[in-house]
Formats: C-alpha cells, structure tokens, sequence
C-alpha cells in the first residue's frame, strides 16, 4: 500500500543488522521479534489482534465533520491504484507519535485511533524480559503510521502485507501491530482480510500455503475495522457489488416465503407495483459520473508500538496548514459490533431455487486470481480466492454493518519464480 515499507526482524529476540559492512551508513536496529512474529513484548500486553468492527465510530449524522475529514483526505491523499499489479501502489505515509501534539484534524484522528487501540498498554505499566533485556512501553517510539486513500470507484487496492518497506530491502519483514481502516464513503470494493501471515521474518522465504479464515468489509460512512497488523489483506474492485446483490437475493428468498396478500391488501399489493414501475422509468445513473461523485475515501492508521518505520514521516508543516484544525474533542463513538455466526443451514437449497443466483452470487462463487505486491523478494506470488456460496449467509446476516467472517472454499497462496 502507499508508502509503507517492509521489515524483517529475526524470531525470538535477535538483533537485526541493516545494511551491508561496506555501507558507511549502515545501521543495527536493535529489534526483536517474538514466536508470533511481532516486534516482541506486546502479543500478550492486553493488545486484540482480531477482526473487529465499529459501524459508526463517526456517526454519519456529524455531516459537516465527515465533509472536512474527506476534503482533507483527498490534500493528502498521493497514492494511485495498484489493480491489477504486483507492485506496491506509491504515495506517502505520516506519522504521529504517542506524545505529539495534533496540528490538524487527520493527526488528531491518527493519534486518537492509536490511543484507543493501545490503552491498555499505555495504562499498565508491563515490564517484559527478553534475552535479559527489559521490555517496556517507549511513547517516544510508538505510534500511528497513517496514510489516505482516495479513489475512484473502479479503483482497486492490490495484495499485500503492512511492513516496514525501508526493512524489505535488507531482508526483514517488520509488521505493525494492528491495522485498522475507516471509511468516509458508501460505496466502492470491500476491504478483505485474510488470516494469512508470510511464516518468516526472513524474505526470500516461502509464503504459500492455504488460507482457512477470512473477512470482508464493505464501505459505511463512518465505519473503522481493526485487524492484526500481520494479514494479507487488499481491495478488490471484482466483490463491489457482492454485498448489494447478495441482499438482493435473500430478499428474493424472503418474498418467496411470506404468505400471500388476501383480498382486503390489494391496495398495499397495488401501491407496491406502482413503486416498482415508478423505479424501473427513473434514468439509471452514469457509472462515470458515481465514480466522480462518490470517490472511495479511506483512512488508514498502522499501529506500531517501539518501532517507527523509516519511511513515515512527520507531516509536512505546509500541508499540516492547509488541513482543517484539530478540534477540542473528536466524537468518536468505538461501540464494536460482533460478527454472528452464519446460517449454515441456507447453503444449497434455498440460493439454488432462487432466480437471482447466476447475477447476485456470482462474485461469491468465481475463483478469482491476483498478484500479491512483493518487493525484495524474487519469487511471485499469486493468491487463489473462492468464497463460496456458503459464505453468503455470513454476508446477508452481518448486513447490518456491511461485514463478513467466512471460510473460503478455496483459498491459497502459490509461488512461481
């Protein structure tokens, strides 16, 4: 994704050495990972590293609030899409440390998405020994790496892992430790995360394997997600139109379940085919023209805790200016919805006898293949998705907060040199 970097650190508390004996400016980060491939110390510090769902951190009814954070998402905002491609899209990544004062709005909300994420660790104070080394929180070198993506709706973020890109080259994944999105628009391609991790700190190692769980969240004005900073995630513009058309069948399920109007609701029956037809006469409205009117608009935050990646830098004192001030309180509402389990009993009978199966769950049922961003490494990886029909349910069950826990019918990582 935009400007962020991949890092490496070798497992159970060694050092990394950056850089070649020849480089002058080479430098030892001192880092070290834990046995789950995290920058060490905090995997059991009170952190969730799960999928989780907020559906209206910002209420949308805070109309004028949204309106200045996605005019100031699109000054800041520099990358382009990476659909189709296996490279990392190119734009630049902020960063706001735990102690900095906000200057603009966007670092207020940076900071606050940090704060929330972490405080149990700010408020413990947790000393962890590792190697004889003490480990404890560092405010001064933790913090939220953030960035803004906006795009048009046929736009795509490609495959890829959060890292510390200035680390890749040398030969070292670093991960934050929780990513998190929030999204300032309607529409446009879901967010999908895959609990799939690259296995090794060390690049050039192989990252194939098969993908068991996984979850999508479609665009809601307002809506953050959280998930563990490790994932292969991306946004694939081919599941845009999943969730509306998905619902579009299940209301047909619905329909053909409910008892006929008698006689005395001829009138409800009547004033519904009118709305029909009254629908079917509008003008149907110009993807080009959505697409310029409701762009994609996300911001997204990486949580690092004792590690600052190189290439997040501090904003721009110009630009900071020219975005909208920092408020006194920010209203942030971090009420979690949780993901219900899906009815495995609706998986053939009911979507087969549907006649909107072909167009509404075609998206669900398609194996699709896309290149997964790598940087450093020589191998090219691909990555096999098919959710399947089963996982609609999960989808029109979680409508509520457009998100979705399925289990892929099929789903793997494979590489080719």
């Amino acid at each position: 994704m935009a400007g962020r970097r991949d890092g490496e650190a070798n497992a159970g508390g060694a050092d990394v050495q950056m850089g070649s004996d020849e480089d002058e400016d080479a430098q030892e980060l001192d880092i070290a990972l834990d046995d789950e491939g995290r920058i060490a110390g905090f995997s059991h510090a009170g952190l969730n590293f799960g999928f989780r769902t907020f559906p209206k951190a910002i209420d949308s009814s805070h109309t004028s609030l949204i309106q200045k954070i996605q005019r100031d998402c699109l000054k800041a905002s520099s990358a382009r899409s990476s659909k189709g491609s296996g490279n990392y899209s190119e734009g630049n990544t902020f960063w706001i440390t735990a102690t900095d004062k906000p200057r603009c709005l966007l670092e207020q909300l940076a900071q606050e998405i940090f704060n929330f994420h972490t405080s149990k660790v700010q408020e413990s104070k947790f000393v962890v020994m590792m190697d004889g080394k003490e480990i404890t929180f560092n405010a001064d070198l933790s913090g939220a790496e953030f960035w803004c993506l906006h795009m048009d709706q046929e736009d795509a973020v490609g495959w890829h892992w959060d890292k510390d890109y200035s680390a890749e080259s040398d030969g070292v994944n670093i991960h934050p430790h929780i990513g998190t999105v929030t999204y300032f628009c309607e529409s446009g391609a879901p967010t999908v995360f895959l609990e799939k991790c690259v296995g090794s700190p060390i690049i050039g190692s192989s990252i194939a394997g098969k993908i068991e769980t996984g979850y999508i969240s479609w665009p809601r004005m307002g809506k953050h997600v959280s998930f563990d900073g490790r994932w292969l995630h991306g946004a694939p513009e081919e599941l845009k139109d999943a969730l509306a058309n998905s619902i579009a069948c299940e209301e047909e399920i619905s329909k053909s379940k409910r008892p006929q109007y008698n006689s005395e609701k001829k009138d409800l029956v009547t004033s519904q085919k009118r709305s029909s037809k009254n629908q079917k006469n509008r003008p149907a409205k110009k993807s080009s023209r959505t697409s310029k009117t409701n762009p994609r608009i996300t911001f997204l935050v990486n949580i690092w805790l004792n590690h600052k990646p190189e290439y997040a830098k501090k904003m721009p004192k110009n630009l900071a200016s020219k975005l909208s001030p920092a408020l006194r309180r920010l209203p942030l509402t971090f009420d979690e919805a949780k993901l219900r389990s899906y009815r495995k009993r609706r998986l053939k009978s009911e979507v087969r006898h549907s006649t909107k199966k072909e167009d509404s769950l075609n998206a669900l049922n398609q194996k699709y293949r896309w290149p997964i961003a790598q940087g450093a490494s020589e191998m090219k990886a691909t990555l096999e998705l098919k959710i399947g029909l089963l996982s609609a349910a999960a989808l029109i069950e979680n409508e509520d907060h457009r998100c979705m826990l399925f289990s892929p019918a099929d789903a793997q990582v494979i590489e080719k040199e």
